[in-house]
């Protein structure tokens, strides 16, 4: 009987892992669309970050001395 349960856990573990591996060959191209969402992110930071120091106006030093 341990024998019999022995091999209904190796196939069912088999068997999992045989699912899981299609659902991550099958499903590669949503992590692809993933990784590229995540690196679309990043630039469109970067590119705001500067483009709101650019646009921040330069101060002038106040030197002239009106009292």
């Amino acid at each position: 009987m341990k024998f019999i349960k022995f091999i209904l856990l190796a196939v069912g573990a088999f068997v999992v892992l045989v699912g899981m591996l299609w659902v991550v060959i099958n499903l590669w191209w949503l992590v692809l669309a993933g990784v590229a969402l995540f690196i679309a992110y990043e630039i469109t930071c970067e590119a705001k970050e500067e483009e709101t120091i650019s646009e921040q106006p330069e101060k002038k030093p106040n030197t002239s001395n009106n009292r």
